[in-house]
C-alpha cells in the first residue's frame, strides 16, 4: 500500500512540474532528446539534456521537468531503458546511477 502511495505521489508530482513548463518548451525538450538518442545511440539523459543547452534550449523552471520529459518519453514508447546503468559524471549528482536511453 505504501508503495502504491509513493508512486502516486511521484507520478503527482512530476505532472506538477511538468505542467508548469510551457507547451513549447516541453515540445522542443521531446523533439531534441529524441534527436540526440538517434543521432548519438544510447545515452544518459544528461548528455541530450547538455545537447539541449548547447542548443540553446532554456533551463526549465524547475529541474525536475527533465525527469517528467523522459517518463513522458518512456511511457509513450518513444524511448526505453538499456538494462545497463552508469555513474553520473556531475558533481551534483553525487555519483548516483544513470541508466542508459535507447530509441524504442
Amino acid at each position: 500500500m505504501d508503495r502504491q502511495r509513493g508512486e502516486a505521489l511521484g507520478e503527482f508530482g512530476m505532472r506538477l512540474v511538468e505542467s508548469s513548463q510551457s507547451a513549447e518548451w516541453k515540445e522542443l525538450a521531446k523533439r531534441m532528446i529524441l534527436e540526440y538518442i538517434a543521432d548519438k545511440g544510447p545515452c544518459v539523459i544528461e548528455d541530450a539534456r547538455q545537447y539541449c543547452a548547447v542548443c540553446n534550449l532554456p533551463d526549465p523552471t524547475h529541474p525536475n521537468a527533465w525527469g517528467a520529459i523522459v517518463s513522458g518519453l518512456a511511457k509513450s514508447n518513444l524511448i526505453e531503458r538499456t538494462g545497463e546503468w552508469v555513474k553520473a559524471s556531475s558533481v551534483l549528482s553525487h555519483a548516483s546511477m544513470y541508466p542508459i536511453w535507447r530509441i524504442k
